[in-house]
């Protein structure tokens, strides 16, 4: 803890006391916030001239993505200060998969 200070608050008339922590002590925490992308892109044209008046173009384009993240907040950072040990650390993760023609 780097400071710990009080006041009083107007809008509901009470001492509030205030703890500030330092930022080096949630950085030695093992936390992880993790993504990984990857995307592809395929285009493709074809031209035929059947005589020279008559040209048939066609393009057709393919991209396909890919994006994983995982997220992860130790129960020890100072974020959960003052909670209960069941409302203490956090974890998400979520995929991304996405098609196109």
């Amino acid at each position: 803890m780097l400071e710990s200070f009080s006041y009083f608050d107007i809008n509901t008339f009470r001492i509030i006391n205030e703890n500030v922590y330092g930022p080096f002590y949630d950085l030695s925490n093992t936390n992880f916030d993790r993504t990984h992308t990857l995307g592809i892109t395929n285009n493709f044209e074809a031209d035929w001239r059947v005589i020279d008046e008559l040209r048939i173009r066609a393009r057709i384009g393919v991209n396909k993505s890919n994006e994983q993240a995982e997220k992860f907040s130790s129960p020890f950072n100072s974020d959960f200060v003052g909670k209960e040990d069941n409302e203490k650390g956090a974890y998400t993760e979520s995929e991304k998969t996405r098609f196109r023609l």
